[in-house]
């Protein structure tokens, strides 16, 4: 989400007209909140700056707290981070598994590059290989 710092002191400028109901206005009003009301009232109208709220209230409450979250935040990173390698993982062999089989079928190599998207020197590699 992008937000304009230079905007916010519009909000406090009531010659400016501004819905409360648009996204952006609340964010920005979440944003420069200095009480707990303005905090509540907000997280009521919107799903995710309740979300937001929580997490604030869970990490200011303590120190024990702040650390069990920014460790279960980490931890759910790092999950993160291990399926889009096991994913990339799994997609670079299934095209070198294509590979091979296009070269088993004869096509030649600059053609098995252009069909698997990998650089004619891969496919000389995988070439060698099956020799």
């Amino acid at each position: 989400m992008e937000i304009h710092y230079l905007e916010l002191p519009k909000l406090f400028d009531d010659s400016v007209p501004k819905d409360e109901d648009e996204n952006i206005v609340q964010w920005m009003m979440f944003l420069q909140a200095r009480n707990k009301e303005v905090f509540k009232m907000l997280a009521e109208k919107n799903e995710k700056i309740r979300k937001a709220y929580n997490i604030l209230e869970v990490i200011s409450k303590d120190d024990n707290a702040r650390a069990a979250y920014e460790s279960r935040e980490a931890e759910l990173h790092d999950q993160m981070t291990r399926l889009k390698s096991a994913k990339e993982e799994g997609i670079k062999e299934t095209t070198i598994k294509n590979a091979k089989n296009f070269l088993i079928m004869g096509l030649d190599i600059e053609m098995v590059a252009k069909g698997t998207g990998l650089s004619v020197e891969e496919v000389q590699k995988i070439k060698k290989e099956l020799n």
